[in-house]
C-alpha cells in the first residue's frame, strides 16, 4: 500500500473506542502507531493488513471499486443539496462499509456526506457528534473531502444558531489555496451564501452583502435561479440595513424578474416576501403610506404562521403613522396567523404593542418595563436591526411624554448598533 491511510485508521479506532495500545498490541509499538495515524510514515503492507484486520476491515478489499464508490458518494451529496430533497432508496450501511474498505479521502468524504444526510433528516445531535470526530482527523487541505466537511459543518452550526462558529469554520476553508476549485459553481455559491446568511444573522450586514454578491455571481453563472432569488432577497435585506435603500429596491426588482422563470406554485410566497421587504425599505425612510401598501400586498400572498411577519410590520407602521385603531385591527389578525406557539422574537414585539395600544394611556413605567425586556432580548441575540427599529419607536413615546433622559439612552443604543452594522461587526 503506497497511500497514507493513517488518519482513517485513527478515525476507525476512535469509533470503536480502542486505545492506541489496544489496537497495536502484538503488531507494533504505540509510538510507531502514533506516527502512522499522523501520516508521518507509511508502514509495510503486513502492518497495514494486521491493523485493518483488528479494526474489522479486509486489507485486500481496499483496492476494489474506488471510482465507483467515490461517484456514488458524489451522487448522494448532489441529491442532499437539492432544494426539494427527496430521499432515494440507498443502502447507507453498505455504502459506508465499501467506503471504509477504500479508506483515505473516500472514507472521510462518506462521513461528511453522511452527516449531511443526518441533518436533512433532523438528526442534529448525531450529526454533531460525527462531525466532532471527523474534525479531529480530517486534514485541512485542498481536498474534496475537506470542502464537503466544511460546508456540512457550517450547515450544522447554522441549524443550531451558532453563526459565529459557522463563520469561523468558513474562514478555515477560505485559508485553503484553491478552495473555490473544490466544488462546482453551485456548491461554492452555497458556501458563500451560508457565510452571508451567518453574517446577516449576526447583523453584520456589510460583510454579509459582500459574500452575497459573490454567491450571486456563481448562481447566475450556473443558472441556479432559485438560489439566485434567495440570494437577491438576502442582499436586499443587507442593503436596507446599511441604508442603501435605492440599491435595495433595484435588487428586489431583479428578484421579481427571476421569479417569472420559476415554477408558478412558487410565485405567490416569494412575491409576498419581496413585497414585505420592499415595505421595510419604505418604512426605514419614513414613507409610511408606501410601506403600508407593500405590507398589505405581502399579506395577500403569505400564508400560515409566516403571516405574523407582515402583520407585525403593519402594526408597527400604523402605530408610527398615528393610525392606532388600524394597528389594533391588525393585532386581532395576529391571532389568526396560525396555530402553535409564537416564536420569542415575535412575542417580544407583540408585547410592546400590547402595552402601547392598550385602551388606557400606557404608564411610562409599563413602557419602560416592556422596553427593557424587548431590547435586552434583541441585543443579547444580536438582532441589532430590530433593536434600532424599536429604539426609534420608544424615542417617540418618551419624547412625547417629556422623558428626554430615557430617549437619549435609546439614541445611544441606536448609534452603537448602527455603527456595528455599517462596519460589518
Amino acid at each position: 500500500m503506497t497511500i497514507p491511510i493513517g488518519n482513517f485508521i485513527k478515525l476507525k479506532r476512535m469509533e470503536l473506542n480502542l486505545s492506541q495500545e489496544q489496537l497495536c498490541e502484538g503488531i507494533c509499538a504505540p509510538s510507531y502507531l502514533s506516527r502512522i495515524e499522523n501520516n508521518k510514515l507509511i508502514p509495510d503492507d503486513e502492518i497495514y493488513r494486521l491493523l485493518l484486520k483488528r479494526l474489522g476491515l479486509d486489507y485486500e478489499d481496499l483496492i476494489w471499486e474506488t471510482d465507483f464508490i467515490a461517484e456514488e458518494i458524489e451522487n448522494w451529496y448532489r441529491e442532499l443539496l437539492e432544494p426539494e430533497y427527496t430521499e432515494l432508496k440507498r443502502d447507507v450501511e453498505e455504502l459506508k462499509r465499501r467506503a471504509d474498505l477504500i479508506g483515505g479521502e473516500t472514507a472521510f468524504k462518506f462521513r461528511a456526506v453522511y452527516c449531511r444526510y443526518l441533518l436533512n433528516n433532523g438528526q442534529i445531535e448525531e450529526a454533531t457528534n460525527h462531525l466532532k470526530q471527523l474534525g479531529q482527523v480530517i486534514p485541512q487541505e485542498a481536498s474534496r473531502a475537506f470542502f464537503i466537511y466544511t460546508n456540512v459543518l457550517m450547515f450544522n452550526l447554522m441549524l443550531q444558531g451558532n453563526y459565529e462558529e459557522a463563520i469561523q469554520a468558513g474562514r478555515e476553508l477560505l485559508k485553503v489555496k484553491g478552495f473555490d476549485q473544490l466544488g462546482n459553481e453551485e456548491e461554492v455559491g452555497i458556501f458563500f451564501y451560508n457565510l452571508a446568511l451567518s453574517y446577516s444573522n449576526l447583523s453584520r450586514f456589510k460583510m454579509a452583502e459582500e459574500y452575497a454578491k459573490q454567491a450571486l455571481t456563481l448562481f447566475n453563472n450556473g443558472y441556479c435561479l432559485e438560489r439566485a432569488l434567495s440570494t437577491l432577497l438576502l442582499r436586499g435585506i443587507c442593503l436596507n440595513n446599511i441604508q442603501e435603500w435605492n440599491e435595495a429596491m433595484r435588487v428586489y426588482d431583479r428578484a421579481e424578474k427571476i421569479l417569472r422563470y420559476l415554477p408558478e406554485e412558487t410565485h405567490s410566497h416569494n412575491r409576498g416576501k419581496l413585497n414585505n421587504n420592499r415595505g421595510s425599505c419604505m418604512l426605514a425612510q419614513g414613507k409610511y403610506e408606501e410601506a403600508l401598501a407593500y405590507y398589505q400586498a405581502a399579506l395577500k400572498d403569505i400564508q400560515g404562521q409566516e403571516r405574523i411577519i407582515p402583520l407585525l410590520n403593519l402594526i408597527y407602521c400604523c402605530y408610527e403613522a398615528g393610525k392606532h385603531e388600524e394597528a389594533k385591527h391588525w393585532m386581532t389578525e395576529v391571532e389568526r396567523a396560525g396555530n402553535g406557539p409564537v416564536q420569542e422574537i415575535y412575542q417580544r414585539q407583540l408585547e410592546v404593542f400590547f402595552v402601547l395600544l392598550s385602551e388606557k394611556k400606557p404608564q411610562i413605567r409599563d413602557v419602560e418595563r416592556v422596553q427593557i425586556k424587548c431590547l435586552e432580548y434583541f441585543l443579547e441575540n444580536r438582532h441589532l436591526q430590530l433593536a434600532v427599529h424599536y429604539c426609534k419607536l420608544f424615542i417617540r413615546v418618551y419624547e412625547r411624554n417629556h422623558h428626554y433622559k430615557k430617549a437619549n439612552e435609546m439614541y445611544r443604543i441606536i448609534r452603537l448598533a448602527e455603527t456595528e452594522m455599517r462596519k460589518g461587526g
